[in-house]
């Protein structure tokens, strides 16, 4: 449980390793810097599984069918103690790195979802002007396409409310979408 390497040598350890990790990139979708947090998520999952093997072989120490006496055997108590002072540790670490990413994930929307507001205000001001703009020339981390795809998105979101205020049909989005969004927008 205190050793430096989260896999102790084996096959086992190594074909269900990748499990929590596929798992947690899969639904945190992080970026480089945030891996590490999510890397260290999966080790201290990985050892919360383990301490759980641990404690049931410990238990299986003691015999449950034995005589109604039971003897108590110290040295498995102290370890099953030790064991659970581990996992206290372990949900600690666990509880401060999913916050730790968590925050990092916070910031790292909010810094893009400024940065897309900026890049479709510029747009929004060369359209007006009737001007081309290349949002990747100007030092946005998006593509024109993008942007437009990303216009067409936020429409999609809003038109049931757009057409129920203004009394337009429903049913026939893709007309106003085009419009807006431009008919080369997919």
């Amino acid at each position: 449980m205190t050793g430096r390497t989260v896999l102790l040598p084996g096959k086992k350890g190594k074909t269900m390793m990748p499990f929590p990790w596929r798992s947690l990139t899969s639904s945190s979708q992080p970026v480089p810097m945030e891996r590490e947090k999510v890397q260290l998520i999966a080790d201290q999952q990985w050892r919360l599984r383990r301490a759980a093997a641990m404690e049931n072989a410990l238990m299986g120490m003691m015999d449950p069918d034995g005589p109604e006496e039971i003897e108590i055997d110290t040295g498995v108590v102290r370890q099953v103690a030790t064991l659970q002072i581990y996992v206290q540790r372990i949900q600690r670490v666990l509880k401060e790195a999913e916050k730790q990413l968590q925050d990092m994930q916070f910031a790292r929307q909010f810094r893009e979802n400024r940065q897309m507001a900026s890049a479709l205000a510029i747009y929004e001001l060369y359209q007006k002007e009737g001007l081309a703009w290349d949002p990747r020339e100007n030092g946005f981390d998006y593509s024109l396409d993008e942007l437009k795809a990303h216009i067409k998105r936020e429409a999609i979101a809003k038109f049931p409310q757009m057409a129920e205020k203004l009394g337009w049909n429903a049913a026939k989005p893709q007309a106003f979408l085009d419009e807006i969004c431009g008919k080369e927008v997919a």
